[in-house]
């Protein structure tokens, strides 16, 4: 694994992701099955921070947090869809 774009679904589980993009936040949801992990990660010369889905441990999606510097603004709120939390930066990220 090398870069987000190799993040494949059903490949990875969270303890990748997690030592591959260290440091990460992690966000557990309010059902036990379901995780989310927060990093960042080079895109172009800089970072992007990025959300990544997981059900049983194992990565479902991915997706960037635009406007959101992980080690700068640390803050994301969600929000709930029917399938993911919708994840935002904070006021204070953008």
């Amino acid at each position: 694994m090398g870069e987000v774009d190799d993040l494949a679904p059903w490949r990875y589980v969270v303890n990748d992701v997690a030592e591959r993009f260290a440091p990460v936040r992690h966000q557990a949801e309010s059902v036990p099955s379901r995780w989310h992990v927060i990093f960042s990660a080079p895109d172009g010369g800089r970072r992007r921070s990025y959300a990544a889905h997981f059900v049983w441990g194992l990565l479902q999606a991915v997706e960037e947090l635009p406007g959101c510097v992980l080690g700068a603004h640390p803050r994301v709120r969600q929000e709930h869809s029917q399938d993911w939390p919708i994840m935002y930066c904070s006021p204070s990220c953008v």
